[in-house]
């Protein structure tokens, strides 16, 4: 499970999810923002999957696959917000593909550039 420093309050979760900057596969829509090196020390992150995904117990097992391979693929240096929403379709993922597509946004981070005022929190 990911520690609680990287998990995302709310407030900085509704700004997250208004973000334009966007990354999606198949079964998983990432949105980021960038976080001022002054009042940020961490990059968080926050995983949100609809009810149309399946009964909680299905969700929570979504969530926290994702929370660990966050937790195993996510360079350090960085700091941002991220929001993945899941989609229906990740329900009938399994782990190994739900790693590739997470790990595969998680690299469209590295190549995305932060607005020249930077967001304020």
């Amino acid at each position: 499970m990911l520690p609680k420093k990287h998990r995302m309050p709310s407030v900085l979760f509704r700004r997250v999810a208004r973000s334009k900057v966007r990354f999606r596969t198949a079964s998983i829509e990432l949105r980021i923002l960038f976080l001022p090196e002054e009042t940020a020390n961490t990059s968080r992150f926050s995983v949100a999957v609809p009810r149309s995904v399946g009964r909680a117990v299905l969700r929570n097992r979504l969530k926290r696959c994702v929370f660990s391979l966050i937790e195993e693929s996510f360079p350090s240096g960085r700091r941002i917000a991220c929001v993945f929403f899941l989609r229906p379709s990740a329900a009938s993922l399994g782990r190994s593909d739900l790693a590739k597509e997470v790990s595969f946004l998680l690299s469209k981070t590295e190549s995305a550039k932060p607005s020249p005022g930077g967001a304020k929190i």
